[in-house]
């Protein structure tokens, strides 16, 4: 599975979402129905499957899919 997979069974996971239902373009809380507290458990997961810290700073940062990808291709 490659990060892109990995990222988007996470997603699909923590929102009421399938994965055919997500892009690169979508943004958690705008398109794909998440709320603080889902972010807060996709950030969790993205840090455990992934083994990376996500810096406080950069969580506000993360809500485009494609810009948590990028974030986990720069650190994976």
């Amino acid at each position: 599975m490659n990060n892109q997979e990995a990222l988007f069974k996470i997603l699909e996971d923590h929102l009421d979402v399938k994965v055919e239902n997500i892009s690169l373009d979508s943004n958690i809380l705008e398109d794909l129905g998440g709320d603080s507290l889902s972010a807060v458990e996709i950030v969790m997961a993205i840090e455990e499957d992934f083994d990376i810290e996500i810096d406080d700073n950069d969580i506000d940062n993360l809500v485009i899919v494609k810009d948590m990808l990028d974030y986990i291709n720069e650190r994976a």
